[in-house]
């Protein structure tokens, strides 16, 4: 079984389309959908307490082309937290998975190209569409509540779960981001991001911080590190 937890802020089209998508998922899901209300966060806090099995956090406007679940089930053994190839509605790629670039988490973006179709570790991947192992989920505990802003836990979530020593793999099983429905437009949003990627680099990008040691024990030098089955 698996648990799908998808936080909303509005009931539009694109959400039911995307509930719809969940049906290609070829094993029995509980779905959990919660109001960001109470902020993204705690709102998937408050669903990881309802979920007793492993979790897929999925974005309201986050489609799926294909059976995530199958997907991972090669890799399984190999890594505990999944991300996935997000094409924009116009048909480039939003995220390929995510690098550390000397400074902060960068994402591989941009026309699709062969390196985007490797399984691989790297540093992050984000949870508009991410596969979370249960035994990740009972180590860490959830999302952290304590940044001060808006966006970038689940970064946090990640750095944490490689310095817990799990790994973290982008898989490039396809889904379409039509990015709008979960994020804000106001200014207000965008400015609440600078508080969190701050307190982001304090906690975690500091030379020698326990993430990058583990990082590097994980990857080397490079970014990306092929999976082998």
């Amino acid at each position: 079984m698996l648990d799908i937890i998808i936080p909303t802020l509005y009931a539009h089209q694109d959400v039911h389309r995307n509930i719809i998508s969940t049906s290609k998922i070829g094993i029995t899901t509980t779905l959990h959908i919660m109001t960001e209300r109470v902020g993204w966060p705690r709102s998937i806090n408050q669903a990881l307490i309802q979920c007793s099995h492993d979790v897929l956090i999925m974005d309201d406007d986050v489609l799926l082309h294909e059976d995530i679940y199958a997907a991972v089930q090669p890799y399984m053994q190999l890594a505990d937290i999944f991300g996935f190839k997000l094409y924009e509605p116009h048909g480039s790629v939003g995220h390929a998975g995510c690098y550390f670039d000397g400074s902060f988490i960068a994402t591989r973006m941009g026309p699709d190209c062969p390196e985007y179709n490797i399984p691989s570790y790297c540093a992050h991947v984000t949870a508009s569409l991410m596969y979370i192992k249960r035994e990740v989920i009972a180590t860490l505990g959830g999302i952290d509540e304590t940044y001060p802003g808006i966006q970038f836990e689940d970064v946090d979530l990640t750095c944490r779960a490689i310095i817990a020593g799990f790994r973290v793999a982008y898989i490039p099983a396809t889904a379409t981001h039509f990015r709008g429905q979960t994020k804000s437009q106001s200014s207000e949003f965008f400015n609440m991001q600078g508080p969190n990627a701050a307190e982001l680099s304090r906690r975690h990008f500091f030379p020698n911080s326990p993430f990058l040691v583990a990082l590097r024990a994980q990857l080397g030098d490079r970014q990306f590190v092929p999976l082998e089955i």
